[in-house]
């Protein structure tokens, strides 16, 4: 055989040796990556869900079709690094998971009993979260939320209490702090917290605060003298005291003691939906999750008396369990 033959032939067998290495690497490197219309799971990077609690199942075996997306330790899985992963568990039940930056869930945060279970929140309000009305032994919309979530907490709310710190100390309720000033004074509550849960506004409402026009960058709490001005120093001292805490705004519950001919109205004029539309005029742009709770009650049934309160105003624990179905998702 000539030396030209032979060569040919050689480079053939290398060729063909090539292709099936490739062929045979493909297979064994070969990995599923879900598509975004199949993600079960979303997660934040650090954030972390039980999937115990949350899925009922139990990780005690499992295995990831893309590494550095995700650890498991016990059912609890953790957001390490953006992108996709398949976790496969007990006999082949597939979990399609999905990590995204840091901060990118803010406005989209849901009551979900696998990333709340085990955490902490404060919550910042005013009489409504303070169980005005209600007697020893009944429960609020928090109790039932952490009887469903398993989350621990600490409440600030305060009955009476304005978010604003000009209208609560100079125009209308001298001396009483303000919901700003209870936010600045419960520092460490806030550093060791995983959530803040902030309800104000319908007292700021009642009282004629005014709504305010566009978001304040630099404020401290004695400088808000609007709905918007305090939602703002309200988000930026929470953030200061915590990177990381996520925030949850709930827009004001509807109130059947100022309603006249169709709206609810203050003395001044402004409709009760003005205030609700502020606290979610400013989500998009502060980076926080707003819950429209306005809608839940109507004028035929929260009427003092009513079956879901006692004077129009505050939810008896009727109305309190018709809160919490709603933030678990649950229909009225």
């Amino acid at each position: 055989m000539s030396k030209l033959l032979k060569r040919i032939c050689f480079c053939f067998l290398i060729l063909i040796w090539g292709c099936l290495s490739v062929s045979c690497t493909g297979v064994e490197e070969e990995v599923y990556i879900p598509s975004d219309d199949e993600i079960d799971l979303v997660l934040e990077e650090g954030e972390t869900y039980h999937a115990g609690m949350g899925l009922g199942i139990s990780l005690k075996n499992y295995e990831l079709s893309v590494d550095g997306i995700v650890t498991v330790t016990g059912d609890i899985i953790c957001g390490t690094g953006e992108g996709k992963t398949c976790l496969t568990y007990g006999d082949g039940d597939l979990l399609k998971i999905k990590v995204v930056r840091r901060h990118d869930l803010d406005t989209f945060i849901s009551f979900d009993r696998g990333k709340m279970y085990g955490k902490k929140f404060v919550i910042y309000g005013d009489s409504i979260s303070a169980r005005a009305t209600l007697q020893t032994g009944q429960k609020d919309w928090k109790d039932y939320l952490q009887q469903e979530l398993g989350f621990t907490y600490e409440c600030f709310a305060v009955s009476g209490s304005l978010f604003s710190y000009q209208y609560s100390h100079e125009s209308i309720v001298p001396a009483r702090k303000c919901g700003c000033e209870y936010i600045e004074e419960n520092g460490q509550a806030n550093q060791d917290a995983d959530y803040a849960l902030i309800w104000y506004g319908t007292n700021d409402f009642s009282c004629n605060v005014p709504i305010g026009n566009s978001v304040e960058s630099d404020i401290s709490a004695d400088q808000t003298d609007s709905l918007k001005s305090s939602i703002c120093y309200a988000v930026k001292r929470l953030r200061k005291d915590n990177p990381d805490i996520k925030l949850i705004f709930l827009t004001q519950l509807y109130r059947d003691d100022l309603y006249n001919d169709g709206r609810v109205i203050n003395g001044a004029g402004v409709s009760l939906q003005r205030y609700v539309n502020a606290v979610k005029e400013l989500s998009d742009e502060l980076g926080y999750t707003v819950l429209d709770m306005f809608p839940l009650f109507s004028h035929e049934d929260f009427q003092a008396g009513g079956i879901y309160t006692k004077d129009g105003l505050h939810p008896n624990e009727d109305g309190h369990r018709v809160i919490s179905d709603f933030l678990l998702g649950l229909n009225k």
